[in-house]
């Protein structure tokens, strides 16, 4: 039976490290310790240069320079960004609102300077075409889709047009028209317009009809009209 040689046949300690020995561990040592100095400094230079960068403190640490540079920052900044730039927005929205309110205000009161109107009734003809009229290209013009309104007049075609034929006793009874007139030849109890929509008898007789004309000349008179023809609702 055969047997491995012992390499250390006589048992004995492993020869001790000699001076050289130690030497060349110590300086391994050493250049180990070198190293790892010279990467923390390069470290630390690197986070200094991302910190100027990116706009922060040079003494940053690593996991604020981390969430700068995965966006997290970035998008607080773009949010602050867009609520000043909303900001700006409404008030500039808000500016050019008053802008087109006064605008549409000193059209109206032009227009009632010049409509012929009976003066007591200037305020409630302003607030009846206010909602009517929209400030275009610089002008002051009514809105589309406003029922019964012709859109892209102006303020005093309006009056002239629409307000006229909806409330002619706004004007003097000189210059309204229909039964307005015959109110100032002699027939004081002469209905504004045409109230035969009162009449039950009438092929005119209409609620909706009434409705209108109540909203037109208001509502003494389509009570007059009601008592008078013994209809309506």
């Amino acid at each position: 039976m055969s047997t491995t040689p012992n390499p250390n046949p006589d048992n004995s300690n492993p020869p001790a490290p000699t001076a050289a020995d130690l030497d060349r561990l110590k300086a391994a040592l050493e250049a180990e310790r070198t190293a790892h100095k010279e990467t923390k400094a390069k470290a630390a230079e690197r986070r200094t240069v991302y910190a100027r960068t990116l706009g922060l403190a040079e003494n940053v640490n690593d996991e604020d320079i981390v969430a700068h540079l995965s966006g997290t920052d970035h998008a607080k900044a773009v949010a602050s960004v867009q609520a000043e730039r909303d900001e700006l927005r409404a008030k500039v929205t808000k500016i050019e609102q008053e802008r087109d309110a006064q605008h549409v205000e000193s059209a109206i009161s032009s227009a009632l300077s010049k409509s012929g109107m009976i003066p007591a009734n200037h305020e409630d003809a302003a607030n009846l075409i206010r909602s009517m009229l929209t400030v275009k290209d610089g002008k002051v013009v009514t809105k589309d889709g406003v029922p019964n309104v012709i859109p892209g007049m102006d303020p005093t075609q309006l009056f002239h047009a629409t307000v006229k034929t909806l409330r002619p006793h706004w004007w003097p009874s000189s210059v309204g028209g229909g039964a307005v007139g015959s109110r100032g030849n002699g027939n004081p109890n002469a209905l504004p317009g045409d109230a035969s929509c009162f009449d039950p008898r009438s092929p005119n007789f209409n609620v909706t009809k009434q409705g209108q004309y109540h909203r037109a000349y208001g509502p003494e008179v389509a009570a007059r009209a009601r008592a008078q023809y013994g209809g309506g609702r």
